[in-house]
């Protein structure tokens, strides 16, 4: 499954990216110019992939969040609010399997 994840202070952009889920765990960092990163791991598992986010803001944790992203295609942007002020807007597009 592919994510887009873009993550927002209130209305301000922050950053985004796009990332792959495997089965294997896997680990990113999202960061903008105004000092927040977003530590993220994540791995692929049906029904629900496993997302663990990290909020860094100027080299302090600021907070995380874990949730369960169920396997599907987004329709349009989707979004969960983090710890305030933080929200994260994400996509998904899961991959058509072939025949086992």
């Amino acid at each position: 499954m592919w994510v887009e994840p873009a993550f927002f202070k209130g209305n301000e952009f922050l950053c985004h990216g796009t990332i792959v889920f495997d089965r294997e765990q896997q680990q990113c960092t999202l960061a903008s110019e105004s000092g927040h990163a977003f530590e993220i791991s994540y791995s692929y598992d049906e029904p629900a992939c496993r997302f663990f986010i990290r909020c860094i803001h100027d080299g302090e944790r600021f907070s995380r969040s874990a949730m369960g992203m169920g396997v599907h295609t987004s329709g349009d942007w989707e979004a969960i609010s983090l710890a305030e002020p933080y929200e994260l807007g994400f996509r998904c597009h899961a991959e058509e399997r072939g025949p086992a």
